[in-house]
């Protein structure tokens, strides 16, 4: 009986996590438990304060190795004339999703975004970026190189497309903030924002939910986090604390 009760609750718990159904804690539990429990990441709680002082350099996606591999293939001699066709077809489709979901975003934080300063440049530029370069590789509202955007004397936090570490998550795709040399922030900061529909909101078996969630919704959640771990964090248990 009791190892039946325990495969149960194993079971259960096992379901929960996968569906996404964790129990919702406030900011003030989280706090609580992660100020006890991990000393060593008053790090990450003062870099929400960092951030709101400084810039967040959101890195639109180019695709060009990919696009860049199709194109090869395409060119090839001896390549059959249907699949050059194919390969050209996912080519234009993955060019148009790109500037979709890029121009999508890019309005999405001039409409909602006011957490802090921000800027947006290609993937591409990151190179010269962590070169510590600070003017002529950001974009203006329509996406055109603009020269005269500079984040010099402003500490920059980095948002961009990517997977999480399957170490520590799922290996979800997701929004995720890191510091200047691209290392992830760590919790408590809220450093990943899930980029598709959850499953769970959408039907397990719903193609919606693997299609990544429109602009403006995902600019909504990253505001919300931040102003909430900013408020809480840093006005209450981090200066009481510290």
């Amino acid at each position: 009986m009791k190892n039946t009760s325990l495969k149960l609750t194993i079971f259960s718990l096992t379901a929960f996590f996968l569906l996404g159904l964790t129990p919702q804690i406030s900011f003030a539990q989280w706090a609580s438990a992660s100020m006890t429990t991990y000393p060593k990441r008053v790090k990450s709680i003062k870099s929400i304060d960092l951030l709101k002082k400084g810039v967040l350099v959101v890195r639109l996606e180019s695709k060009s190795n990919n696009i860049k591999k199709l194109t090869e293939s395409i060119e090839l001699e001896d390549i059959d004339q249907r699949l050059r066709r194919q390969l050209k077809v996912q080519r234009a489709q993955m060019i148009s999703d790109r500037d979709k979901f890029n121009k999508d975003l890019m309005k999405a934080f001039y409409k909602e975004y006011d957490f802090s300063d921000f800027v947006f440049m290609m993937d591409t530029s990151s190179v010269h970026l962590l070169d510590g370069v600070t003017e002529g590789i950001f974009l203006d509202k329509l996406g055109n190189p603009d020269p005269t955007i500079s984040i010099k004397g402003k500490t920059p936090f980095i948002m961009r497309v990517g997977k999480l570490s399957s170490e520590t998550t799922t290996g979800i795709e997701a929004l995720i903030v890191s510091d200047i040399e691209l290392n992830d922030m760590q919790r408590p900061f809220p450093y990943y924002i899930n980029l598709n529909h959850r499953l769970m909101l959408k039907g397990l078996f719903s193609k919606k939910g693997s299609l990544r969630r429109e602009g403006e919704d995902l600019v909504k959640e990253v505001v919300k986090k931040f102003y909430s771990f900013h408020a809480y964090y840093l006005k209450k248990s981090y200066l009481q604390t510290n």
